[in-house]
């Protein structure tokens, strides 16, 4: 739906069907009395849909860009392919 409005909305795209999957697991363990939940720590990918809606990072005082933006890993909404911030 983000990439309907005008401009086109920047957007996280998060994994429901294994968040969902996931929740289900854990519920059916604790029902079983087979998992201890305070030590239970699930991280899953998640993908930044860039589109129209967000401008360039500003070059930082070396010229790569801010702060751990080498860290964040993008996706193109139009192409599809990953791409890497400057």
């Amino acid at each position: 739906m983000s990439g309907w409005v005008s401009p086109p909305l920047t957007t996280i795209i998060q994994p429901l069907a294994q968040m969902a999957a996931m929740a289900t697991r854990t519920i059916l363990a604790l029902l079983d009395g087979r998992t201890d939940t305070s030590s239970n720590r699930v991280e899953l990918t998640t993908s930044l849909v860039v589109r129209s809606s967000t401008a360039p990072p500003r070059k930082g005082p070396t010229g790569r860009g801010p702060a751990g933006a080498g860290r964040m890993r993008t996706r193109s909404s139009r192409s599809g392919r990953e791409i890497q911030p400057s």
